[in-house]
């Protein structure tokens, strides 16, 4: 619900909303569809993954500069996510993930790490 409500202020700001989506793979398979710019993560997702694994490949393969909502930073810290990206703790307030996302959209596309085809890591 609170995903819902998320998504309905952020929308009436103007902005595109794909989702709320809850599942990790799921959040995965829309953004290779369609990649957000920026992407609202809590770290507690439903199925096979969780929010720190979502927020590493939205990174990595498309770009996706992340916002996380959640009451455990220190599992950000413990796997050593950049916390140069934002970090809203719960309970939150509707403009401080506004004032996140509009701050991460001015600043441009964020630099995707690709390997050269024919290369592996």
């Amino acid at each position: 619900m609170v995903g819902s409500e998320l998504a309905d202020v952020l929308t009436e700001q103007g902005l595109k909303v794909l989702g709320p989506v809850a599942d990790g793979v799921e959040a995965l398979k829309i953004a290779r569809d369609d990649p957000p710019a920026v992407a609202i993560v809590d770290l507690n997702l439903a199925g096979e993954i969780n929010g720190l694994t979502v927020a590493r490949h939205l990174v990595e393969k498309f770009g996706v500069r992340i916002v996380f909502v959640s009451g455990q930073i220190s599992d950000v810290v413990r796997e050593g996510m950049d916390l140069t990206r934002h970090f809203i703790s719960k309970p939150y307030n509707d403009e401080a993930v506004i004032s996140a996302v509009r701050e991460l959209i001015d600043a441009g596309p964020a630099h995707v790490q690709s390997t050269p085809v024919g290369q592996t890591h």
